[in-house]
């Protein structure tokens, strides 16, 4: 066993080092054995020359040579490098030239020419042997026999269709026997037109609306020249396309010409391309492989080429069925059964060998566009592209490969069809289950094989089936599908669910639930994904505020997440328990805005777990659920204070601006108090006594009319709002800041202040600041975890 797997391993890799190395190696020996006396193989035979393969600049490829340092007596560490560089070069450049060469003459239709003067003599020679009138009178009368005993067994339609037959192939057998073979080899027969079309589609594919077939052929070798050999070569021998430097491009192309590399080297001097000219300087290991790989991608052009044999099978096909098509025309076709329906056959296959033409033509038009079009926008990267073409090349091929299968099945489909209507039957008759006479067995005889339907067992449990699934047995045993093992209980279910669905009631609620739930899903699933992401503590928190937003509470919230594809549960728990806690604890009453009530609630929370782990308690999460609930909150109090407010020049704006100044922690606090109560006096323009008026004064109240103070008191509202929040969402960020605990708490104290102040109250409500360490810094290394935890899910910035 192991000796067997060793000496196929060894084979293996033998074949392969022949198939890179030795193959290639041979070729170049050949085609260097009647060229100049070049030591590197690099020149190829003139006999390429022959097959007169040129570029888009008119450079014949049988005169490409790679331009190197071939090593001399003082270099001699060259010689062996260039030597097999050269001779993979010569075996890549006949197998390249070879393929393009060969797919040109298929399309070039030249190779028609050696067999149609052989074929049309055999077929006239066949002619004159099979149409004579003797086999022609018998031929009649087996055809008008067969007609007879038709109509005497009553078959009326048979015998009608068999003569109509009898007269097609009667009118069209002179005509078809004079030349036999001109539909098929003729400049306007059936493979010419086909050809033409298929060329006609693919130079439309590529530009050319007028093309003359002739030259696209030209014009395709060129391009596949230019794809194939000229631009590989260029990055092969100096790591780039030197094409795109018009130079440079002029200097290759004289020296390709000329066939000599001292040229090319001298040209890409003068272009001032340094890299190329220091590439033929040396050749390197890295040449050799690119040779290698360059090679292989060749192989798999000529596998290529090699699969356009299929065009000449399509034509050699469309000549042999005409060649065929004698014998019935001579006498087959006059014949009820196999002999017309051979003629018949013949015939649709000789139309699907033209279609094939066309579509193998056309189709090989869009590879090569496909492909131009690749190495049109690879630039330099030409190595690269390789790996997708060779990918785009295999399943070019699968592709081919099942197209041709297909048309293939779609000759015996059309003849069989034919055929069934010549012989006065259509679609699936008696006798031989919808296939002609002379079709073989097998629908159109194309599956000669057993089908799974022919098996008897399989057509007994086939035929069981439809049987328990027919209206009779749902009639006879009253209920659907009788034969399943829970039929009864399926039917009583099935009608106590009808009776529900049909009451119009339960049908617009069933409704209206289906709509509410997918709104508050949806709109749940683009709060947390905008807010922090999936399964995040930032996440739970903003979903939690939609569904209160949609529908005034969170009694909705689990039938909401089970909609989206939250997974976390225990993340959006915590955040639920804390958002609700601060709702239940902020409805005292003692704020003229709810939402700075619910945002009082919520900070006393979260500074109060977050002293609790200060303290060595291990409340990380019930921290995070606060912290954002805090935050989320802030977010609500401040979108409630977003009007828009416009202060006119001079004391509004002066007041403003010393009130934000004051507002700052280095600020006078009694100060900016007594100026929140000369703004309320001012706004509720009720009876001034003397020392409102001082009041006034003293802040620069007195030419400011009632209205003015109002619009004070709104940018007052809005500023202390915006102050929380933001301050708000720089603690979440860096919780383990005391100084962004401190701000907070100071936001939060001047909004209450606000709050109280512009509604006439006295007593002042502050937010109870945590205790304990009070150094500045980073000072509370037990919130790091918090910090994890309210960290936004990968790919996401946070709140938004």
């Amino acid at each position: 066993m192991h000796a067997t797997r060793a000496r196929r391993w060894t084979v293996w890799i033998l074949g392969l080092i022949f198939l890179l190395a030795v193959f290639p190696g041979i070729l170049g020996a050949i085609a260097t054995a009647a060229t100049d006396t070049d030591p590197s193989g690099a020149s190829v035979n003139h006999v390429l020359s022959g097959m007169r393969v040129k570029d888009t600049d008119g450079v014949d490829v049988a005169n490409y040579v790679i331009a190197l340092n071939h090593g001399s007596l003082f270099n001699p560490e060259y010689v062996p490098l260039a030597m097999g560089i050269g001779f993979i070069f010569a075996g890549w450049i006949v197998i390249g030239t070879g393929g393009i060469w060969f797919i040109g003459y298929v399309f070039s239709f030249q190779w028609l020419d050696i067999f149609a003067g052989a074929l049309t003599g055999a077929a006239h020679g066949l002619v004159e042997v099979i149409a004579t009138p003797i086999l022609l009178v018998t031929s009649v009368t087996i055809g008008a026999t067969v007609v007879g005993v038709f109509i005497v067994r009553g078959h009326h339609a048979k015998a009608a269709a068999q003569v109509a037959t009898m007269f097609v192939v009667a009118i069209v057998g002179p005509i078809f026997l004079a030349e036999p073979l001109a539909e098929a080899l003729s400049s306007d027969g059936l493979l010419a037109q086909g050809r033409n079309v298929g060329i006609s589609i693919a130079a439309g594919l590529n530009g050319d609306s007028q093309p003359n077939p002739g030259q696209y052929i030209t014009t395709m070798q060129a391009e596949m020249a230019d794809v194939f050999l000229r631009r590989p070569l260029q990055v092969w021998n100096f790591g780039h396309v030197v094409d795109t430097n018009p130079a440079c491009r002029a200097a290759w192309t004289a020296g390709a010409m000329a066939a000599d590399e001292g040229l090319i080297k001298k040209g890409m001097d003068q272009c001032n391309d340094s890299v190329a000219y220091a590439a033929t300087k040396k050749p390197t290991f890295g040449q050799l492989g690119a040779g290698l790989f360059l090679l292989v991608f060749d192989l798999m052009l000529l596998y290529w080429a090699w699969k356009l044999i299929m065009i000449p099978a399509a034509a050699l096909d469309c000549i042999y069925h005409g060649i065929m098509s004698i014998l019935g025309f001579a006498a087959g076709g006059f014949i009820y059964g196999p002999t017309q329906t051979y003629l018949i056959k013949n015939m649709a296959d000789s139309a699907i060998a033209a279609f094939k033409m066309g579509a193998f033509t056309a189709a090989f038009g869009f590879y090569m566009l496909v492909l131009r079009k690749l190495f049109e926008q690879a630039g330099d990267q030409v190595i690269p592209v390789f790996f997708i073409v060779l990918v785009f090349q295999y399943v070019a091929i699968k592709q081919t490969d099942r197209m041709n299968a297909g048309l293939s099945r779609a000759n015996e489909f059309l003849g069989n069809k034919v055929a069934l209507v010549a012989q006065g039957r259509s679609g699936y008759g008696a006798g031989s289950g919808g296939t002609a006479l002379g079709m073989g067995t097998g629908g159109g005889a194309a599956a000669p094989h057993r089908t799974i339907t022919q098996n008897p067992l399989m057509s007994s449990a086939i035929a069981l089936n439809m049987l328990g699934n027919t209206l009779g047995a749902e009639m006879l045993t009253g209920r659907r599908n009788p034969m399943r093992p829970h039929a009864r209980d399926e039917e009583r279910a099935w009608l106590n669910e009808l009776q529900y669905k049909t009451d119009p009631l339960h049908a617009r609620a069933g409704m209206q639930s289906v709509y509410k739930w997918r709104v508050l899903s949806q709109g749940l699933t683009d709060a947390y994904t905008n807010w922090g992401g999936v399964d995040t503590y930032l996440g739970a928190e903003a979903a939690i505020r939609s569904v209160d937003r949609a529908t005034g509470g969170t009694l909705d919230l689990w039938g909401a997440v089970s909609g989206s594809n939250w997974t976390n549960m225990p993340i959006m728990t915590r955040t639920n328990d804390a958002y609700q806690r601060a709702l239940k604890n902020s409805s005292d009453g003692s704020f003229s805005y709810k939402h700075l009530g619910f945002y009082s609630a919520a900070a006393r929370q979260a500074l109060n777990l977050s002293e609790r782990i200060g303290n060595g308690e291990q409340l990380h999460h019930e921290a995070a659920a606060a912290l954002v609930t805090m935050q989320g909150v802030g977010h609500m109090y401040r979108e409630a204070n977003t009007n828009t407010v416009t202060l006119r020049d001079g004391p509004e704006s002066r007041f403003f601006e010393r009130y934000q100044r004051e507002g700052l922690e280095t600020g006078d606090t009694d100060r900016r108090r007594e100026m929140l109560r000369a703004l309320h006096r001012r706004a509720i323009g009720d009876e001034f006594t003397d020392q409102d008026r001082e009041l006034f004064a003293n802040h620069g109240l007195s030419s400011v009319s009632t209205d003015g103070a109002g619009r004070i008191e709104m940018a007052v509202r809005n500023h202390v709002s915006s102050e929380v929040y933001n301050r708000t969402n720089h603690l979440v960020t860096d919780v383990e800041n005391r100084d962004a605990f401190r701000s907070m708490r100071h936001a939060a104290n001047i909004a209450t202040e606000a709050d109280a102040l512009l509604s006439g109250k006295t007593e002042i409500q502050q937010i109870v600041a945590p205790i304990g360490d009070r150094r500045r810094g980073r000072v509370s290394p037990n919130m790091g975890p918090v910090a994890r935890l309210l960290r936004p899910a990968p790919g996401h910035d946070g709140p938004r």
